[in-house]
């Protein structure tokens, strides 16, 4: 059975499509969540850059870090094209020292997130 949409790197539920063989999370849908460990070595303000694609619909997320929501309402604006990348910058996320578990949750479908850093303050 087919898992993955996009039909790239694996077939585990989460739809994987590849921009110049780079994966990125695709066909997103409300509800959904990417999960990913961040190690912070000195706490304080980070900003976060997301890097986002929509052909026609625009986007939203929220950030959770360790099940806290951190920021909420971010919108991901069309681009015009699944493979025309915008950046967005979310800012003033005051993390922690230490292990972090960072989720980025689907609140509206449509948009496409090759990737993100986050950058201290």
């Amino acid at each position: 059975m087919d898992w993955n949409s996009g039909n790239f790197y694996r077939n585990d539920g989460v739809d994987i499509g590849q921009f110049e063989e780079i994966p990125y999370v695709s066909w997103t849908e409300a509800g959904e969540w990417t999960q990913y460990t961040l190690s912070i070595s000195k706490a304080g303000m980070f900003n976060t850059t997301i890097n986002s694609a929509a052909k026609d619909a625009e986007g939203m997320l929220k950030i959770k870090v360790d099940g806290i929501i951190v920021k909420e309402n971010i919108q991901l604006s069309t681009t015009q094209g699944s493979d025309k990348w915008q950046s967005i910058t979310v800012e003033g996320m005051d993390l922690p020292l230490g292990e972090l578990i960072v989720k980025f949750h689907i609140i509206k479908e449509g948009s496409s997130l090759l990737d993100f850093s986050f950058i201290g303050l």
